[in-house]
């Protein structure tokens, strides 16, 4: 079930960015092979991600590649996304920034779909609550954390939605969209019980430490 939303993300992620290629009249030639590169780096690194901040987990060779069962990094497969991203828009000779703010929302889109499958199948369990909206593993009531992200990802949506009517600098979508997730998912996984720490923060609490600083340095450039 979850491999079913993570799929149907991919697809609404891709059908969203080619109706915003249309509207600005870009080639969607160039918005399928992107595509085709984001997936194939997302799923890559969002493997490759979660294996090595989940060593003690695998013992079994052949579970690294079975990724139906779950268990990707979100931050690992957005970083080989982009990075093959990237490298697909240089060779051609495009501008980076340009498409990838194409790919800004509709990434939010797809990315909140699959929450919805990890919200299902109770992935990302949340630490113990008595917040009316908790949800019982175990038998014991938990933060829902996938219903966080999903909410949070949708309010992102909005926000870009509102300052995308106004003209905007190449790459302010993007980085945006990149900036508020990082801080958002920054403190939401603290909630988060399912993975390991090191020095009081998990992994991907130090890749969004990054993450706000490259591209809110990029933003900061950009409106100085």
């Amino acid at each position: 079930l979850w491999g079913v939303f993570v799929a149907l993300g991919f697809l609404a992620g891709i059908f969203l960015a080619v109706r915003e290629a249309k509207k600005k009249k870009i080639d969607i030639n160039k918005i399928y092979d992107i595509s085709f590169y984001a997936v194939l780096g997302g799923i890559v690194g969002g493997r490759l991600g979660y294996i090595l901040s989940h060593l003690n987990e695998f013992k079994d060779f052949l579970e690294i590649f079975r990724v139906w069962n779950g268990g990707m990094s979100y931050f690992g497969g957005f970083i080989a996304a982009t990075l093959f991203s990237y490298l697909y828009i240089k060779k051609h000779k495009l501008n980076f920034w340009k498409y990838a703010d194409i790919f800004a929302i509709p990434l939010l889109i797809g990315h909140a779909i699959a929450r919805i499958g990890c919200y299902l199948t109770g992935q990302h369990l949340g630490s113990a609550t008595n917040l009316p909206w908790a949800i019982l593993v175990d038998g014991i009531p938990r933060h829902p954390i996938p219903a966080y992200e999903f909410i949070a990802l949708g309010f992102i949506a909005l926000a870009l939605l509102y300052i995308k009517r106004h003209k905007l600098k190449d790459g302010i979508l993007f980085s945006t969209a990149v900036v508020l997730y990082s801080i958002i998912r920054f403190f939401l996984t603290f909630l988060r019980i399912d993975d390991p720490t090191f020095l009081g923060l998990t992994g991907s609490q130090y890749v969004t430490i990054a993450l706000v600083a490259v591209f809110g340095y990029f933003l900061y450039t950009k409106f100085k």
